[in-house]
């Protein structure tokens, strides 16, 4: 089964559209294919930029947080690091 998708209607200047197109075709996409690795890629920066604990899986928080062990990060500070992530599977 297809998974369900939304539509976006977007407005560029002249300008950015021209080098839509022009990136587009040099990577063989569609101009659907391209928007929708933009959206997706510049979500993903906002992402890093507004929730950072969000970008790593439990897994990597978890090797991150064995790292910082070894390298000698205290405890208290490997705490607050387990609470600004927000689970407590990772410690």
């Amino acid at each position: 089964m297809a998974e369900k998708r939304e539509r976006l209607y977007v407005y560029l200047n002249p300008d950015a559209m021209e080098k839509f197109r022009d990136y587009s075709k040099r990577l063989g996409l569609t101009l659907s294919q391209f928007g929708n690795l933009c959206i997706t890629a510049g979500m993903n920066s906002i992402t890093r930029i507004l929730e950072p604990e969000k970008v790593l899986s439990v897994e990597d928080w978890q090797r991150v947080i064995e790292a910082s062990k070894r390298a000698g990060l205290k405890e208290d500070e490997i705490d607050d690091m387990v609470k600004k992530i927000g689970t407590e599977n990772v410690s």
